[in-house]
């Protein structure tokens, strides 16, 4: 091919390359356990797999090589300067003096040294996904020369099946305690339902409530898509991981898994809704710190506190002080626990997106009204009536468009005009303000998305001005808003012309 390198370069650079290659047999082919088959194998018209195998038969003609010549003193330095050790165990197993290295691999299972441990591990997952028998085989050989803990730690580097566990459960309780204890392959776990669920009943006994949550996050997606998991189990979960008992290990957690899991409960009919109602106030602070990114939301507490006023005003108690304050108010909770209730009571406050009385797109006027007047009523005789209009404001900016096209809601729209709070009408104008969220622009876009809104907002107005004029003056200071914001983008637009 016309490409294609002249005959003469190829011959200099396989010279160079012959030049600078290491000539102990360990440097030479460390790369091979450095960089993924991918790495190893450029040819793009390769798979996956085939590049693997090409990789795999490099890697243990390399190990065959070293063997032979540096034995195991030889076969140590390449794990000490490798990057990749569980490739090592992974073609050892494969390799053709498996058996003679054998007895030597299995003391590293008890190594301080990671790099060793990872290669026992790996080496025993292997011969074990190519011998089904292994485990039996192994036993037979070490049954009365290995401690429980020995069998505990070469169990942990199998495959998590059935089976294992099984075996793990007949060994002795000191071998399920280090087993339970340490296992983390729990995520390839394949069986029934049941099966999936004494898994978890096992993570959670032995202290590991991150674990049990991990798994079940999984298992959620794998073995129990269909059938799904015990959803009072779950709840377990859940509780243990927000209120850990002491002893309970500290893990990575799945932050993905929580609202995996809350999503299940919400459409469960299995959980009973005051237990739901608890665990997602366990949770405000998840909710919250993760709103622009996850979809769950805490509804079964936003639907209790829309079907009881009562609970919105004593949020209102917990967010905001009392003025006057309220003698001996909280004086039995420390400063820490009153900041911490404050805090979930604001995040939960400012969570809620429907509004008392909407169904579907409709509202009820009557229950919208008689919500708002008792809160409101409540709220004043806690003296928190400014805190609590700003707040009912940021719920009605929630409202869905007219029956007319216009926005707000006709019931809203009536509230404004017949409470006639500066407190309420600014706190839909901070709620309008932060529903649109992260925007993106085109280069040198400048206010233009920002004078579109405005204009939207200013025809509301200007069809409202005269049966709702307090309505249409906040619509206008919305749109005065946007038309300031949209002033400043022209100027960062102009400014990053001379950038």
């Amino acid at each position: 091919a016309k490409w294609a390198l002249p005959e003469e370069n190829i011959k200099k650079l396989e010279e160079l390359l012959q030049k600078f290659t290491p000539e102990d047999l360990v440097d030479k082919n460390k790369i091979l356990f450095d960089k993924w088959p991918y790495h190893i194998i450029c040819q793009a018209n390769l798979k996956p797999a085939e590049q693997r195998k090409i990789a795999e038969e490099k890697r243990k003609s390399a190990l065959e090589e070293i063997w032979k010549n540096q034995g195991q003193e030889g076969i140590i330095r390449l794990i000490k300067k490798a990057k990749l050790p569980h490739e090592i165990g992974d073609c050892l197993a494969i390799s053709s003096f498996a058996e003679e290295i054998e007895d030597i691999i299995f003391q590293w299972l008890y190594s301080e040294d990671k790099k060793l441990n990872k290669v026992a591990q790996s080496f025993i997952y292997r011969k074990f996904s190519e011998d089904k028998s292994y485990l039996q085989i192994i036993y037979k050989k070490y049954k009365s020369e290995w401690d429980f803990s020995k069998w505990a730690k070469f169990c942990l580097a199998l495959p998590c099946t059935k089976e294992i566990i099984d075996f793990v459960e007949k060994l002795s309780p000191k071998a399920e305690k280090i087993y339970w204890e340490n296992l983390e392959n729990f995520y390839s776990f394949e069986g029934s339902k049941e099966d999936a669920e004494m898994v978890i009943k096992k993570l959670l006994k032995y202290n590991r409530p991150i674990a049990a949550l991990n798994a079940a996050s999984q298992y959620l997606y794998t073995i129990c898509e269909k059938s799904g998991l015990d959803a009072n189990l779950l709840a377990e979960i859940l509780y243990q991981v927000a209120i850990p008992s002491e002893g309970a290990k500290d893990e990575q957690i799945d932050v993905d898994g929580i609202e995996k899991i809350f999503d299940y409960l919400q459409k469960s009919s299995e959980i009973d809704t005051r237990c739901l109602v608890n665990l997602e106030w366990l949770y405000i602070s998840y909710f919250w710190h993760n709103r622009h990114s996850i979809k769950t939301k805490p509804t079964t507490l936003i639907k209790e506190i829309l079907n009881n006023p009562g609970l919105f005003v004593q949020l209102i108690k917990w967010a905001f002080k009392a003025e006057p304050p309220i003698d001996g108010e909280f004086s039995d909770l420390s400063s820490e626990q009153k900041e911490r209730l404050a805090e979930n009571a604001y995040f939960l406050l400012n969570m809620i997106d429907k509004l008392p009385g909407k169904s579907g797109e409709d509202i009820d006027f009557n229950k919208l009204m008689e919500w708002i007047t008792y809160v409101r009523e409540k709220c004043t005789h806690i003296g928190c009536l400014p805190f609590c209009d700003e707040t009912i404001g940021k719920i009605l900016s929630h409202s869905p468009i007219g029956k007319d096209g216009i926005w707000p809601h006709e019931a809203v729209r009536e509230v404004i005009e017949e409470i006639s709070s500066k407190e309420m009408e600014r706190g839909i104008e901070i709620g309008i303000y932060n529903q649109r969220g992260v925007v993106s622009k085109s280069l040198g876009e400048g206010g233009k998305q920002e004078r579109e809104l405005a204009e939207k907002y200013n025809q509301f107005a200007e069809v409202l001005k005269f049966k709702y004029p307090r309505t249409a003056a906040m619509l206008k200071r919305i749109a005065q808003g946007y038309i300031q914001e949209g002033r400043i983008e022209d100027l960062w637009t102009k400014l990053s012309d001379f950038l």
